[in-house]
C-alpha cells in the first residue's frame, strides 16, 4: 500500500467535521427509568398517606372490639344474677372476680356494679395508644327491654357498632 499522493501547494485539507460525543446507553436507560419511576412514587406516596390512618383507626377499632369481646362473658352472669338475687352484682359477690382480676390485652380492670340507677359493668382500657389509654367504656343494663346501652369516652370511630349512636 502506498502513501497518498502529496497535496498541491497552498491547498488545505478540509477538516471533516466532528461528531459531537455520545451518551453513553447505560445513562439514557437510566434516565428513562428515572422519569418512568417518578409518577409511580407520586402515586406510592398518595396511597401511603391515605392507607396508613386508615390501618390505625382499624386496628383501634379492633382492640376496642376485641376488650368488648372478652367482657361479653359477664353480660350474661349479671343478667343471672339480676334475675336470681334481685340485685345488681358487684366485684365482691360470688362469681365475680375483682376489677383487675379481668385485665387482659386491652382492658384494665372491669367494674361491675350500678352506674346511674342500671346494672351494668364499666371497662377501662389499658392500650400502647394515648387515643385509648384511660378511656371507659360502660355497659348498662336495662331491665325492662333486656337490652344494653354503651356509653364511653372513645371517640365513636374506634367503638364498636353496637355503641355508635
Amino acid at each position: 500500500m502506498s502513501a497518498p499522493p502529496p497535496l498541491p501547494d497552498g491547498a488545505s485539507v478540509a477538516a471533516t467535521p466532528s461528531r459531537p460525543p455520545r451518551m453513553a446507553t447505560w445513562k439514557i436507560v437510566l434516565i428513562v427509568c428515572a422519569a418512568l419511576a417518578l409518577p409511580v412514587l407520586v402515586i406510592v406516596a398518595i396511597l401511603a398517606a391515605i392507607a396508613i390512618p386508615a390501618y390505625q383507626d382499624y386496628t383501634l377499632r379492633a382492640r376496642v372490639y376485641t376488650a368488648v369481646a372478652a367482657v361479653a362473658p359477664l353480660k350474661t352472669q349479671i343478667v343471672q344474677f339480676e334475675d336470681e338475687q334481685q340485685a345488681c352484682p358487684g366485684n365482691d359477690d360470688e362469681g365475680f372476680g375483682a376489677p383487675e382480676s379481668y385485665a387482659g390485652d386491652s382492658g384494665a380492670a372491669v367494674r361491675i356494679g350500678e352506674f346511674d340507677g342500671r346494672c351494668g359493668l364499666e371497662l377501662h382500657l389499658d392500650d400502647p395508644s394515648p387515643r385509648l389509654d384511660g378511656k371507659v367504656l360502660r355497659l348498662e343494663h336495662d331491665a325492662e327491654s333486656g337490652d344494653w346501652d354503651c356509653s364511653s369516652d372513645i371517640e365513636v370511630r374506634y367503638l364498636p357498632a353496637s355503641c355508635r349512636g
